[in-house]
């Protein structure tokens, strides 16, 4: 209680919080801003946060601390280009939002769809790089998926946790606790496919069409093989375990039972094959006229490809967000 306007110590604590969020705001601001601009979008954007944050009764405190939370992991991946700038800055808003409406459960599945898909990734490509007696055949398409695959983009961003942060949002609006778990079953959904894709391709046995059964070439959607459908298994019910224990230990008023763990892996496993299904169906795929071989992608040199099946607006990101939507989708049928 001393005297001489000295601040109390959670004043102190509180005035740091609101520093270290606008530090992070800044941040991202500057690294987004085109040259010169930065004079503007700086002291504006920090100011509108401020004021949107942080002004008296704001509801919108625990978005600021996603905020500071997320945007920190953020420019941590922009440094390790694991995301693009717009990737970034999509990454940063995806977790303030999450945060904001499902705490730490919900950060932290996205946190673990993130650094799981990542390690993933990293830990398939070293194997790649070691894997010298299967290089000649297999080692090329592999290594093409991985460079595919590098920093993620804004639309990868948001394909993978639109569908999620929309259940959240619905959850925000009416307080039904069952859409908490659907929403972590979107996650578990992107958390699922993403491991499918990174794992499968490195399967002894050669993919399959999922429809047609048969054979695939390694990297091309649509393809299944007995390590990839492993991996899918193991993306969701590792999802739907942590899911529900988070949920439990911070004490949300969800579901945690059995009915909703199964319900998160159904999710899990439903959004990745469905995945599948459209990236046979659906997914456009261009015949390289240089390269001689079917690609998901036109060339980036200008080449001209023909479309040989699939719509050219079925883009990869395109299916993954459309399978987080049946993920959700299954979810909400199970709950009516």
């Amino acid at each position: 209680g001393g005297g001489g306007g000295a601040l109390a110590a959670p004043e102190v604590v509180a005035a740091l919080g609101v520093a270290a969020v606008l530090a992070v705001v800044a941040t991202l601001l500057e690294l987004l801003s085109s040259d010169g601009l930065d004079n503007l979008t700086v002291p504006l954007g920090v100011s509108a946060v401020y004021v949107a944050l942080f002004s008296p009764g704001s509801p919108l405190a625990p978005v600021a601390a996603g905020l500071a939370l997320s945007g920190a992991v953020a420019l941590a991946s922009l440094r390790l280009r694991l995301l693009t700038k717009p990737g970034a800055l999509g990454a940063a808003v995806v977790g303030a939002l999450l945060f904001g409406v499902g705490g730490w459960p919900l950060w932290l599945l996205l946190m673990w769809f993130f650094g799981s898909s990542n390690l993933a990734s990293r830990a398939m490509a070293r194997r790649v790089r070691t894997a010298r007696a299967r290089a000649e055949e297999d080692g090329p398409h592999m290594r093409r998926a991985h460079r595919q695959s590098g920093p993620r983009r804004l639309r990868q961003v948001l394909a993978n946790s639109a569908p999620a942060l929309l259940c959240a949002l619905a959850y925000a609006a009416s307080g039904d606790g069952w859409l908490l778990v659907v929403s972590a079953g979107a996650l578990a959904a992107s958390t699922s496919d993403t491991w499918a894709s990174e794992v499968g391709v490195h399967s002894k046995n050669p993919p399959v069409d999922i429809l047609t059964r048969e054979p695939l070439r390694r990297g091309l959607s649509g393809g299944v093989s007995p390590l990839g459908l492993a991996a899918t298994c193991a993306g969701a019910v590792s999802t739907a375990l942590l899911a529900t224990l988070l949920f439990r230990a911070f004490g949300f008023a969800v579901p945690t039972g059995p009915d909703a763990f199964l319900l998160i892996a159904a999710c899990g496993v439903a959004g990745s094959l469905v995945d599948s299904v459209l990236g046979a169906s659906l997914q456009a795929k261009y015949r390289d006229p240089e390269a001689g071989r079917i690609v998901e992608r036109p060339p980036a040199s200008g080449t001209a490809a023909a479309l040989v099946s699939g719509r050219a607006w079925a883009t990869n990101d395109a299916v993954n967000f459309m399978s987080g939507v049946a993920a959700v989708a299954l979810g909400l049928i199970a709950i009516l």
